[in-house]
């Protein structure tokens, strides 16, 4: 048995029986026409998708720069922010050591207690 397909005209009778061969022929025609049908979306598709890389590339580009930029500005406000925080802190524990300081000055005054028993006594009011 011949497996090459035969190349016979297409009949308009609907009845007439195709032919193993006519049927083959058909499906290697259909087969092929498949084929470079997918090829040839598959150019388009890559063609695409490289000319859309491109531009999506420039875009991130673009973009990073622009979030590098931002990122520098909000690094240097924190910084600004810590030291004026850190500058309020220190200024506030420096108050609060010379507080400290002079608290411990005026409790250590020889007989400060004694003293103002005294003059509460000498006044006339309650001593505590």
């Amino acid at each position: 048995m011949n497996d090459e397909p035969t190349t016979t005209p297409i009949s308009d009778d609907d009845n007439q029986p195709a032919t193993k061969g006519f049927v083959r022929s058909e499906i290697n025609t259909v087969k092929e026409e498949l084929l470079e049908h997918i090829t040839q979306t598959t150019e388009r598709i890559m063609d695409h998708i490289a000319e859309n890389n491109d531009k999506l590339m420039e875009h991130i580009a673009t973009n990073n720069a622009a979030i590098m930029d931002h990122v520098a500005a909000t690094n240097a406000k924190t910084m600004d922010h810590f030291d004026v925080v850190a500058e309020n802190i220190h200024r506030d524990v420096a108050g609060a050591n010379q507080d400290e300081i002079t608290l411990i000055k005026d409790q250590q005054l020889p007989d400060h207690e004694k003293r103002i028993q005294a003059l509460e006594r000498n006044s006339g009011l309650p001593v505590a």
